[in-house]
């Protein structure tokens, strides 16, 4: 089976779902390998890790990982899958979800479909993965947390402090104001998010950290503010 992919894509991820499952180069799982990559990589050699892996196929995704848990990021869904302590080398699934790093390579398995040899780059923080992943603007706003994460013209995502689930608006509509403010608007879950970013410096409350964007979010009528940047 083949797919037809624009250049921004993403394959996810959070902070990320049919939109990225079983497309081009994709391999049965009944006949799929893993490949060579590092053979030196032995099971707690590598420790904890957050990094952007990008496959043959172009399927991109972000890992995190801990002695406890593996969290993906796909874009539009995130999984937290489990460390198996039995495998001789790390391997974290949730019973249908696979993912098995193997020095700077691993193997993801999604929706029954394997890829293998997807190639990782560390992500210093959540700014660089979401750069790697393709992401065109990122915002956060604080008390209460929320980050929201746009791909023009195919998602907007907005995840909050303490939510294990996401806001996906497919999609979202484009609009310059007036005022020269860049408005993205869509619906998630039966609710209307509205991200609105102008041309202000923003110093983000909790570290400090200076943005040229200023963000405000707005959920079915309630404004969250935050800073933003464009990746």
């Amino acid at each position: 089976m083949t797919c037809s992919w624009s250049p921004r894509t993403l394959a996810l991820a959070v902070l990320l779902p049919g939109l990225l499952a079983g497309c081009a180069a994709v391999t049965p799982t009944t006949t799929v390998t893993t490949t060579g990559g590092d053979t030196s990589a032995v099971a707690g050699r590598d420790g904890p890790f957050a990094r952007v892996y990008t496959c043959p196929d172009g399927f991109r995704f972000s890992a995190r990982t801990d002695d406890e848990a593996a969290r993906l990021d796909l874009g539009t869904r995130r999984l937290t899958l489990a460390r198996e302590r039995s495998a001789s080398e790390p391997r974290y699934t949730d019973g249908a979800a696979l993912f098995q790093p193997r020095g700077r390579e691993a193997t993801i398995e999604i929706d029954a479909s394997i890829r293998s040899g997807c190639r990782a780059q560390d992500a210093a923080d959540p700014w660089q993965a979401a750069a790697l992943l393709g992401v065109d603007v990122r915002a956060l706003g604080q008390e209460p947390g929320w980050s929201a994460e746009v791909v023009q013209g195919e998602w907007l995502r907005v995840v909050r402090a303490g939510a294990e689930a996401m806001l996906l608006a497919r999609e979202p509509e484009r609009e310059r104001t007036g005022s020269g403010a860049t408005v993205y608007t869509g619906e998630a879950d039966g609710q209307r998010l509205r991200l609105r970013l102008t041309e202000t410096d923003c110093t983000d409350s909790m570290s400090g950290e200076s943005h040229p964007l200023t963000a405000t979010l707005t959920l079915d009528g309630r404004q969250l503010s935050g800073c933003a940047r464009r990746l």
